[in-house]
């Protein structure tokens, strides 16, 4: 089986903590059983991101085809209403996918109506915020996160 379960997430949580905890007053929680269905797993706050909350994904491998679509069964319903939910209410969510070594930052609302559903290797791997062969440190993941965060 390709798709990774809890086990992968939980390795992707722990190479993404430190990045964020080295974020300058940066505060970070994991959501180990979320208040809600649907939840995000990852809640982080910083003068240089602002409010946001990070749902982490991982599959094992890529589809054997570039053209194929990039499949995420365990990326529920549940979880693509709250991100679009969110981003309605003008929050800011971000679903970072671990395939293989790439590690790929989409902005919730569009993995919540794309990944999974329309999205191949050749156009995940193009995106703007793509990395390989490892996450990059807590100030390039600050200002990717941050987006278009203007601190006040």
């Amino acid at each position: 089986m390709t798709f990774g379960r809890s086990g992968s997430e939980r390795a992707l949580w722990h190479t993404l903590r430190p990045r964020l905890l080295a974020i300058p007053r940066a505060l970070v929680r994991r959501i180990e059983n979320g208040a809600g269905e649907g939840d995000p797993d990852v809640y982080l706050c910083s003068p240089s991101t602002g409010p946001l909350w990070i749902e982490l994904k991982y599959r094992r491998q890529w589809p054997q085809r570039l053209d194929r679509i990039v499949t995420l069964p365990h990326f529920t319903p549940a979880q693509r209403s709250w991100h679009l939910a969110h981003a309605t209410a003008s929050g800011r969510s971000w679903v970072l996918l671990q395939v293989a070594r790439h590690y790929m930052l989409l902005p919730g609302a569009q993995a919540a109506v794309e990944l999974g559903l329309t999205l191949t290797q050749q156009r995940l791997t193009s995106g703007l915020w793509v990395w390989a062969p490892r996450l990059p440190g807590a100030g390039e993941l600050a200002r990717a996160l941050g987006g278009a965060f203007a601190p006040r």
